[in-house]
């Protein structure tokens, strides 16, 4: 049923202001033209699939301590320029669900915020600009994933473009049986807890990350950042693979560049951990103010590339078979300590 002023109808939503009720549809709801606005509790839920559309701000302000809740049965969809924006006490909360979940819009919340996408199967492919193809290329994934020539096309549950600022400490935890791509700008007062259980390829990120910390894990498969990709945080973090990790682009840890939300001063204690089965490559530039330790069958610091820390830098090469081991062509810098650990046997 609809509870809204004139303009609501079973298909989409064409102008509620002022609106505390719940929304619901049994077809594709698209929010359009005068948007949607809410003071309090606000529903909005459809069997079909829910897109937000450019010049159609979904807004919630104030300090209300009430739900926000878009759900759909099938695909969650915010095209580029589409707005939403919750205002809240901590006791609110902003919940985002579909059977796919891509967003390509503007999402501000001082909320806890919820992600939750369903199992779909989404095409990467046509999100993907033919730059941002061939930087994750660069990155070692397979052409063959691209241009169809026997593997399978890379698919997603939940594809993260445009931009997400979330002021809530709480910050975002993700965890996807798929191959999750970080493909716009997150910026978090809190933790970012990113995780993939996908075998092959684990995690993308060709995007701008900034959080309190960050712990990015890929359980089952590989973990890849581009080279126009920033990841920063203010305290300690972790990255781990269950195959290969390659860090292309810029990695700041101690403090979160761009004096976003996670912002703040040099920390000596923010150390990275990186726990890598297979290879570790370094690409770009890592920067910790803390210590750096790195664990991995064979380790590579490419040449142009630098690891910097503020602390002590301990490398583990521990791979044993041919052409693994411990190899520098880039800059090493430890404030600390220096201690590559690679197997003599594997050298």
């Amino acid at each position: 049923f609809f509870q809204a002023e004139d303009g609501i109808r079973d298909y989409k939503v064409t102008g509620v202001q002022t609106c505390a009720l719940p929304i619901s549809s049994d077809s594709t709801c698209t929010i359009t033209v005068a948007g949607l606005t809410g003071l309090g509790a606000l529903s909005v839920s459809t069997t079909g699939n829910l897109n937000l559309l450019a010049g159609s701000p979904v807004l919630r302000p104030g300090t209300s301590s009430a739900p926000v809740s878009l759900q759909a049965g099938g695909l969650f969809s915010a095209a580029p320029g589409a707005q939403l924006s919750v205002q809240g006490s901590a006791a609110s909360q902003l919940s985002l669900g579909g059977n796919g979940l891509v967003w390509q819009g503007v999402l501000t919340s001082s909320v806890p915020t919820q992600l939750n996408p369903g199992t779909a199967s989404l095409a990467i492919s046509p999100y993907l600009s033919s730059a941002q193809v061939s930087q994750l290329e660069a990155a070692g994934v397979a052409a063959a994933l691209f241009n169809g020539s026997g593997s399978a096309a890379p698919t997603a549950n939940l594809i993260l473009g445009g931009s997400l600022q979330l002021g809530d400490p709480s910050g975002l935890q993700l965890s996807t049986g798929q191959l999750l791509p970080l493909l716009g700008s997150i910026n978090l007062a809190g933790p970012a807890r990113f995780s993939s259980s996908a075998s092959g390829e684990g995690l993308w990120l060709l995007g701008t990350l900034a959080a309190s910390t960050l712990t990015l894990q890929s359980s089952a498969g590989s973990l890849r950042s581009t080279t126009q990709s920033s990841l920063s945080s203010s305290g300690a973090s972790s990255f781990r693979s269950a195959a290969d990790l390659v860090l292309n682009g810029s990695v700041q840890i101690g403090t979160a560049s761009g004096g976003g939300t996670a912002g703040g001063n040099a920390n000596a204690n923010a150390v990275l951990n990186i726990t890598v089965l297979d290879d570790l490559v370094i690409g770009g530039s890592t920067v910790a103010t803390g210590a750096v330790d790195a664990n991995a069958s064979s380790i590579s610091l490419a040449a142009g590339a630098g690891l910097v820390s503020g602390g002590a830098i301990t490398l583990s090469a521990s791979g044993l078979e041919s052409g693994e081991g411990l190899f520098s062509a880039g800059m090493l810098v430890a404030g600390g300590r220096l201690a590559p650990g690679t197997n003599a046997a594997s050298a």
